[in-house]
């Protein structure tokens, strides 16, 4: 094998300076990089004993360092230079890791050259697993670095600047190597050689070993979670016995194990071990204040909101436990207690009516009379479990506390506005509804600043931590990124309740809610902050809709219906073309589906493009198809059959496939208390007529001692109309002797044009194919169609379609009446002339 015998000479001579031999182990690296192939770096793989004893005989000087991130560098990009001298070269590494002599930066290194390797799975896919023990050596070295951790005083305070007092460097960087180990390998390599060694640490006289197992199964569960559920009942025994430790670390770390295997297992978690895990939960409250503050928070962790019949019967000790700790003097303990009230009251419901009198009063007593600088966010958060305490409860029982409540938010506000204040709205507007609208004056402003706050552009976007000064109110606030863009999302959640809630009477406010929530439909920096602006879209459309049909305009202020919806939709069109995340597209097209059905756009295209429309039906129809949702507005019931509608009219083949489906939501339509939504249905039921009936309903409508009344008159004409189908193209299925008459009787109608055009048109259409059932036994019904056809070209062209004043013109009606007498039409001027002729 060709050798490089500079870089072999010098690499091997341990008489020259370390620093030398890193300069030559630098350059050697440089070059097998700089190689093309991995053939041509085959012919190197005899320099890596020497790379390695040049690293073994300085791994006690600082120069070893600069050689590991050589081989780190090496491991990243080629990490099978190393494949065929593995077993030498890990066995190193792991000798430096374990060397009590070396430097800890140094150990650290090597630990990371050995993870580097694992983490190459693309680039040398099963190369570690293939050493033997290499699994059971390299989790027990990692888990060697959690041992390295002291008992500090200062760590049972609950300031969170002493969070991690008593963790060093060195178990730091432990913890995260075993995530990063547990993630690379997978549960089923780690699984069984984790429970292994984490047995003998569980039942170790040592307080750290008992501490770093729980730890690791913190770290290793999210990455194994498939594999570890078949211990779980092993992994539930050690972490509830750990509870119970007489180290108060241990007991901590255990409380923090129940929070992590409720997001890991959280189904199985509750299901099967809820009545062992709350008591435990529970009786932790009562311990020092750093485990109550993270008991409450395992509290709030172990529940899910769709297993509700499991808190139910814990609710009563889970609220006197925390109701204790709302009176302690640490505001960290309660702080953590109001939070896990909140979620409890949420989850709750209804059944946290039997708990409102006995818990308000300590809240309210946090939130009247905290009342200096230093308590401000404990009351804001306070202020946020109130309200979602009223929501559970409903307003009927809020409404007591509701004054006083609205009274301190508006203090809160005066002073800043945070997150927990826009959520304490939230819930309040969603409790009281379109009571709420008295207080929008008060919470408006402070709510579309926190919607604008930016983020500063001279920080480095990819800072999570990153703080930001920013202008709120007539001051300045230094926040956190995170809580920034997260109280950016909140303010975009808020101005969609508000709008659906208050629909016409948040008008005042729709124009400039719309200039801020459009932009953010493009919000790169966070797709929360996009996922609830995107909502806002139909809501804001649909209160301007209704405030312009309902001519409500407030303090001279002007909208522009059209202009505000060509707006909306055009951004929503570029947001769906430049949003980047799937599942966002999604939310984009069913908002841009809603939008479309508010301005009619829909119909528009179905009328224009007719069975070219035709494909995207499908796509639509699960919008479109019979509904009557509990939350479906009249408005909403109403555009969703004239859409249909469009369909029935212009779409052959949407309404052979549906009229079936659809005719027995119309008939129900047809009786609705709303006369918008009887009119749509009986224009459906009239298009419906030509492949099924509807007599019944039609029937009552115009029968009705009150159907010429303006509220009625308009599904009146709609019900002549679909009467007119039926006859047209069912005469032979209906009784024409009960039905004729009664059609003829509603005609002409005089009220809707248009209808009364379809229905002339109607009417000739069956005299030309001479129907001996509209002309009745003897020509009974004659003189009444006269009558019709005289009434309504005295009436003027307005109601006479193109094609029917041709027919008549041409005689096509009247030969076909089979009688010696006809009626002549004859255009005179821009009037029309009778003429009876014998």
């Amino acid at each position: 094998m060709i050798s490089f015998p500079v870089f072999l000479n010098t690499l091997n001579d341990d008489t020259l300076d370390p620093q030398v031999r890193v300069g030559v182990l630098t350059t050697a690296v440089r070059f097998i990089l700089y190689l093309p192939s991995s053939n041509d770096r085959e012919w190197f793989q005899n320099l890596l004993p020497a790379m390695l004893r040049a690293l073994t005989d300085a791994v006690r000087n600082d120069a070893a360092q600069n050689m590991l991130n050589l081989f780190i560098e090496l491991a990243k990009k080629e990490p099978r230079f190393f494949r065929r001298q593995l077993v030498d070269v890990v066995s190193d590494m792991f000798e430096i890791a374990e060397d009590k002599s070396v430097k800890e930066k140094t150990k650290h290194l090597a630990v990371e050259f050995v993870l580097t390797l694992v983490e190459a799975k693309k680039k040398a896919s099963g190369m570690m697993k293939k050493l033997p023990f290499f699994t059971n050596r390299c989790f027990a070295m990692i888990l060697k670095l959690l041992l390295d951790i002291e008992d500090e005083p200062s760590w049972y305070s609950t300031d969170t600047e002493h969070e991690y007092a008593g963790e060093t460097e060195n178990y730091a960087f432990g913890e995260k190597c075993l995530e990063r180990f547990s993630a690379a390998l997978g549960g089923k390599t780690i699984a069984s050689i984790a429970m292994e060694q984490l047995e003998a640490y569980f039942d170790s006289p040592e307080w750290e070993k008992r501490h770093a197992a729980l730890r690791a199964f913190y770290q290793i569960a999210e990455g194994s979670w498939k594999v570890m559920i078949k211990y779980l009942e092993k992994i539930v025994y050690a972490v509830l016995h750990s509870c119970q430790d007489p180290h108060p670390r241990v007991r901590w770390a255990a409380m923090i194990a129940i929070k992590q295997l409720s997001i890991d297992f959280y189904w199985e978690w509750q299901e099967k071990y809820h009545s062992q895990v709350v008591p435990v939960i529970v009786a932790a409250m009562d311990d020092f204040p750093r485990m109550q503050i993270d008991a409450a928070c395992a509290l709030r962790q172990f529940f899910d909101p769709t297993m509700l019949e499991t808190l139910v019967p814990y609710l009563d000790q889970i609220l006197n436990k925390l109701l204790v700790l709302l009176q302690n003097d640490d505001q960290m303990v309660q702080k953590a207690a109001i939070e896990a009230l909140i979620d409890i009251a949420e989850f709750s419901n209804e059944h946290f009516k039997n708990f409102y009198d006995f818990v308000m009063p300590d809240l309210k007593s946090i939130l009247i009379n905290a009342n200096d600088k230093s308590n401000y966010k404990l009351r804001s958060i306070a202020l946020q479990c109130i309200s979602n305490v009223g929501l559970a409860v409903g307003k009927e029982k809020f409404r007591v506390d509701l004054e006083k409540v609205m009274e301190v938010l508006k203090s809160l506000q005066e002073s800043d506005t945070n997150i927990h204040i826009l959520k304490a709205c939230h819930s309040i507007c969603k409790c009281i509804g379109k009571e709420f609208l008295p207080y929008m004056s008060t919470v408006m402003p402070p709510l579309i600043e926190y919607a604008q706050l930016e983020i500063d552009k001279d920080l480095d976007d990819e800072c999570y931590d990153s703080i930001h000064e920013v202008k709120l109110g007539d001051g300045r606030i230094r926040i956190t990124r995170p809580d920034l863009l997260d109280g950016k999302s909140t303010a975009c959640n808020v101005l969609v309740l508000f709008a659906q809630t208050l629909q016409e009477a948040f008008y005042p406010w729709i124009s400039q809610a719309a200039s801020i929530l459009i932009p953010l439909l493009n919000f790169s920096m966070d797709y929360d902050v996009r996922e609830n602006a995107i909502p806002a879209m139909s809501c804001l459309l649909c209160s301007a809709k209704l405030s312009e049909e309902k001519g409500i305009a407030q303090d001279g202020i002007q909208l522009n219906f059209k202009q505000l919806s060509e707006e909306i939709i055009l951004a929503l069109g570029e947001a769906l073309y430049s949003e980047p995340e799937t599942e966002t597209c999604t939310i984009i097209l069913s908002e841009l589906n809603k939008c479309l059905k508010v301005v009619d756009i829909l119909i528009t295209l179905i009328e224009t493009f007719k069975d070219a429309f035709l494909p995207f039906h499908e796509e639509l129809s699960s919008d479109l198809m019979p509904m009557r949702g509990k939350d479906e507005t009249t408005g909403e019931r109403t555009q969703r059959i004239r859409i249909f509608n469009a369909f029935m009219e212009h779409c052959d083949e949407v309404a052979q496939k549906y009229h079936s489906l659809y005719l027995p939501f119309l008939l129900d339509a047809s009786n609705d208390d709303n006369p918008d939504v009887r009119q749509a249905a009986f224009c459906g039921l009239g298009l419906c007529a030509q492949y099924g009936e509807a007599l019944s309903r039609i029937n009552v409508v115009i029968r009705h001692s009150k159907a010429l009344e303006p509220d009625n008159v308009t599904a009146y004409d709609s019900a002549v109309s679909a009467l007119g189908c039926i006859c047209q193209f069912h005469l032979e299925d209906i009784d024409s002797v009960q039905i004729i008459p009664a059609w003829l009787n509603c005609l002409p109608i005089k009220d809707d044009m248009n209808k009364a055009k379809t229905v002339l048109d109607q009417l000739c259409s069956m005299v030309e194919r001479s129907d001996r059932e509209l002309l009745g036994p003897n020509y009974l019904h004659l003189p009444k169609v006269i009558s019709v056809f005289t009434e309504v070209l005295c009436a003027g062209d307005d109601v006479v379609t193109e094609e029917t004043a041709k027919a008549f013109q041409g005689n096509n009606t009247t030969s076909h009446l089979g009688i010696s007498t006809s009626i002549a039409i004859a255009s005179a001027g821009d009037g029309i002339g009778i003429h009876f002729i014998t």
